[in-house]
């Protein structure tokens, strides 16, 4: 379920016009609570214009392994980029993603590897660790260069720089139920800011050869 709270009272799709000076571009705000209403963080929101766009080139990022955990633990990433996976650890890691979007496979290694995964399929990719099976990341891989991810107050913000009709997806790793893009119509000047609510549910992930099920 997904609730929308914004500054003026509109039904969805959302149509937000300012009148003003020329656009340079548009500052999108958005707070992301969970159903009680605390700040949810490691949203993702992604908005993806419904004309063509240049979406320029793509940049290398980078997934650490730090006290045995994916940081940041969800990352957006233009498709085409490169990640590099430098382990911070003092214990080496066996990184790996049986996901559709990216299968690979980073033997146990210590350091940063030389060479870094290019992730060249947009979709989520779901990240593991074949020694450490509490270890979980998400990198969602974007056609669009519109995304952001929630910090601990459940805020993100981001810059669009043409006017037009664009689409919001938001996502989070807990999520309940598959949530339904937002369309938004950005006119002339704007700046927009907007409140949605996720119901989330803790998630289990037994171990791998366990009865429970397979592993990503």
């Amino acid at each position: 379920m997904i609730s929308t709270i914004c500054k003026h009272s509109v039904s969805i799709p959302i149509l937000i016009i300012m009148l003003g000076l020329p656009m340079t571009h548009a500052d999108v705000v958005i707070q992301i609570t969970d159903q009680n209403g605390d700040p949810l963080a490691d949203a993702t929101a992604v908005i993806t214009p419904k004309f063509e766009f240049d979406a320029g080139a793509p940049t290398d990022a980078e997934v650490e392994q730090i006290n045995e955990q994916f940081f940041p633990r969800v990352k957006v990433v233009q498709t085409g980029s490169n990640i590099y996976f430098p382990n911070q650890d003092q214990i080496r890691h066996h990184v790996y993603s049986f996901s559709e979007a990216k299968q690979f496979d980073i033997p146990l290694y210590s350091g940063t590897p030389s060479e870094p995964i290019r992730f060249d399929q947009s979709g989520l990719v779901v990240l593991g660790c074949n020694i450490h099976d509490q270890m979980r990341g998400y990198i969602l891989v974007s056609d669009s260069p519109y995304f952001s991810v929630s910090d601990s107050q459940g805020q993100l913000e981001i810059s669009l720089s043409e006017t037009g009709d664009y689409e919001l997806s938001i996502w989070h790793p807990e999520k309940d139920q598959q949530l339904e893009p937002i369309q938004i119509s950005i006119g002339e000047d704007l700046s927009f800011s907007g409140s949605y609510q996720l119901n989330t549910a803790r998630l289990f992930f037994p171990r791998r050869g366990s009865s429970g099920g397979g592993y990503f």
